[in-house]
């Protein structure tokens, strides 16, 4: 399946006229080696279902979450990375933090790998994400591979959570570190960056207010459809552009025949 999507892959100029992506990276992926245009629509959020938590005491929520379809080997992969490597830090500095895991998919193995670590609470699949975000305070996206963009960084955005990622995992958001979020790979320093936004009330604050500003202008639904809508005007012009001068060169060479 990988070889036969990578076949197809390298040659979509021969199937279509553009590429549509969800982020800078995969549009640069796809559409450059074939030389056909390529349009960046990211994927977006509801902000008015995603309503922001104004709570003031939000920083003071005794929980961390990280949320994400668990069948996934990106998720799957994260998950195992924080609770074996990050997790330990944390409670370290501070013992009574509990961790929230949301999201169905996982394996027997993860299942098994989750049920001896301290203090976490793995939900499986829920109907809805929202509660789970009101309970904690800081989310967490600590992904080492895959690719596109990660709704759970848009979620989390929306709802006031403050965001602790790898780059990785924040890759096609453009999402800029200490403004609207935090960015660490290894574990020290992600774990110390979860330490500052659950100590600086300051931060907290403003970063999850940065956060919310930055999704309604950047990731809403009704700015991506806009964004949809010039993409799709733009391949439309260019497919008439095309399909006129084809016309042309048609009756030139008619011409010439005569």
């Amino acid at each position: 399946v990988v070889r036969q999507t990578r076949l197809v892959e390298q040659h979509l100029d021969r199937v279509v006229n553009a590429v549509w992506a969800c982020s800078e990276v995969d549009r640069n992926e796809l559409a450059t080696p074939n030389g056909i245009p390529g349009y960046v629509i990211p994927n977006g959020v509801d902000t008015a279902f995603y309503s922001y938590d104004d709570s003031s005491q939000k920083a003071e929520a005794p929980y961390l979450l990280f949320s994400g379809w668990l069948g996934t080997r990106a998720n799957d992969d994260g998950v195992r990375f924080l609770v074996s490597e990050i997790w330990p830090l944390i409670l370290k500095r501070f013992p009574t933090m509990r961790l929230l895991i949301v999201g169905g998919g996982a394996s027997t193995e993860l299942n098994q790998a989750l049920a001896g670590v301290r203090q976490i609470e793995v939900s499986g699949q829920v109907t809805d994400v929202r509660p789970y975000f009101k309970r904690a305070a800081v989310a967490l996206v600590p992904l080492r591979i895959g690719s596109g963009t990660r709704l759970k960084i848009l979620e989390a955005m929306s709802q006031g959570n403050p965001l602790v990622s790898t780059r990785k995992g924040a890759e096609g958001i453009e999402v800029r570190d200490g403004e609207n979020i935090l960015l660490a790979d290894e574990p020290e320093a992600f774990a110390q960056a979860v330490g500052r936004l659950l100590t600086d009330r300051a931060l907290f604050e403003r970063m999850r207010a940065s956060a919310r500003k930055f999704v309604e202008e950047r990731y809403d639904w009704d700015v991506v459809g806009k964004a949809a809508n010039r993409a799709l005007e733009a391949m439309l012009k260019r497919t008439e552009v095309r399909r006129q001068r084809s016309e042309v060169r048609g009756q030139k060479s008619r011409r010439e025949e005569i």
